[in-house]
Formats: structure tokens, sequence, C-alpha cells
């Protein structure tokens, strides 16, 4: 497995793409894809999801399905980092969780944050300082199924068809999973039914309200009632094509100041199904 720690290009050319109800373009591609948190094979590949200001792409050859997640969303980084993320695949035309990849895992599903005090995302953390992508935290990912019961916590060294990286430079986030399409040959992998289309789900862990306001109180009396600043907004997703209501919409990123605007984002989880059709490149 790859190294996780890995630099970006701050630079994604504009591209476009329709929407043909609700379905998004996938392509069929004949070079591998590599999974080091570059984002530069990516940019004809990106649509932009409008309401969650990041930016999605998947490609696939005849051995691997591939999958880009771009944002520059500070309250969006933050629940990735700190709940985890979790990618699902569905190959057989259907919007339910049969197969997923829980990575990162999530520093509060990690057990990492629960200590004594708690632990804030950095303030700095979209310029790469203050999150240690080395440190063991992103040294495993989960293993999903159908039930909780299939859930498995997996070294990344012992992934057997799953490669994933998550990386953050010039303040935008950078996830990259590749996953075998061939069970024959690797223990995880998936399987894409012919002229099936493909559903993809990109969901964070649901937040412990109750929780997060009590270690959130135990800073503040710890501070002397100043509390932790939780970061304020930025603009919203990496460019690419508009994935929200079917308009095209390409260029870097979203809205200019489209972030949160807030010290403190909203503690919704990201949830969003993504239907994707298969093209040639």
């Amino acid at each position: 497995m790859k190294k996780a720690v890995c630099m970006i290009c701050a630079s994604i050319a504009i591209c476009w793409s329709g929407v043909k109800g609700g379905t998004h373009e996938a392509m069929w591609i004949d070079t591998p894809v590599s999974i080091d948190g570059n984002a530069d094979e990516w940019s004809a590949w990106l649509t932009y999801f409008e309401k969650h200001n990041m930016s999605v792409g998947v490609v696939r050859d005849s051995s691997y399905l591939y999958v880009c997640l771009l944002t520059n969303d500070v309250s969006l980084q933050r629940k990735i980092l700190g709940m985890g993320l979790n990618v699902w695949v569905n190959g057989r035309g259907k919007k339910k969780k049969e197969f997923g990849v829980g990575y990162p895992v999530g520093r509060m599903q990690s057990g990492q944050s629960m200590g004594a005090r708690p632990q804030p995302m950095p303030e700095n953390m979209g310029q790469n300082q203050g999150v240690d992508f080395a440190s063991e935290l992103y040294h495993e990912f989960d293993l999903l199924g159908k039930k909780e019961a299939d859930k498995h916590r997996i070294p990344l060294a012992q992934a057997d068809g799953i490669e994933v990286c998550i990386d953050m430079n010039n303040s935008v986030l950078t996830y990259e999973l590749r996953i075998s399409l061939d069970p024959e040959t690797h223990a995880m992998a998936v399987s894409l039914e012919e002229n099936k289309k493909l559903y993809m789900g990109f969901m964070t862990n649901e937040i412990d309200r109750e929780e997060m306001q009590s270690r959130m109180q135990q800073g503040m009396n710890r501070s002397g009632g100043g509390g932790e600043r939780m970061g304020g907004g930025m603009s919203g997703g990496m460019g690419g094509r508009s994935g929200g209501r079917g308009q095209r919409q390409g260029g870097m990123g979203g809205r200019p100041g489209s972030g949160s605007g807030s010290d403190r984002p909203g503690l919704d989880p990201l949830d969003l199904w993504a239907k994707f059709e298969f093209i040639a490149e």
C-alpha cells in the first residue's frame, strides 16, 4: 500500500458534462489512475455537486474502479476528518448499501478524541498543517457490508484489492480510492453488472451531538470559558461539472464565499447518493 502522505497540485482544469435524468457520466479509461493524492489526472472527470460543495469523479478500466472526491469547504473537511467518510458502491444499479469503504475512519470513530480534553480540528488545516496523515489514524480502514456486523477494521497494509489515499494542500482535501473489479483475484472487490448503472454513496458518520456538547463544555471550562473555535467558512467544492440540478458548470470550485461563514459549521452529516453511467473516453 502506498504511503498516504502525498502532495496535491492546486490547479484543476475547467471541465464540462451534461446530466441526463439524474445520471452522471463516468469514463472508461485505458491508463490506470495513480492513488497518490494528486488530482491532476481527474481534471476532465469531475462532477460538481453544488449542494455539498464538493466534486466527485468516477472512472474504471478492465480491472479497477477509481473514485476521487475534492473539496475546499472547511465544514465538510472537518466532518470527513473528524467523523470519517464512508464510500458505498452498488454495481447492481440499486441505491443500497452493500459494499463500502470507510476511510478515513475519523478521529471520533477511532477513539482518538475520547480523552479528557476535546481534540478540535486545527484552524490552519487548509494549509496542510496540524493534520498528520502519516499517523496511525490513517493507516487503517473499515470494510463495510449490508449489516453493522459486516464491518471490519483492517490495516491498509492488508488491503487485498483496495487502495485509498487522502491528502490536503492549498486548502483542498483530496480523497482517492481504487477497488478491484475481480472477486476471483482479490478478497476485497466489487462486481459491476453489465448494462447496469453504478450507484455511489458518500456519507460521513452521524455526530453524537450530546457527546460533542459535553466535550465542548469541558474545553470551555479548561480554557476559562473561551472554548475552542471550530473554524470559519471557505469557498465551496473544487471545480468540475455541475451535479446539482443538471445545469452545466465548470471552473475552479464553488461560489466565492460559499463556505459555512460561521464559527460552528453545520453538524448534519454528508449524505449523497449519485448515479453514474460509464461511457467511452
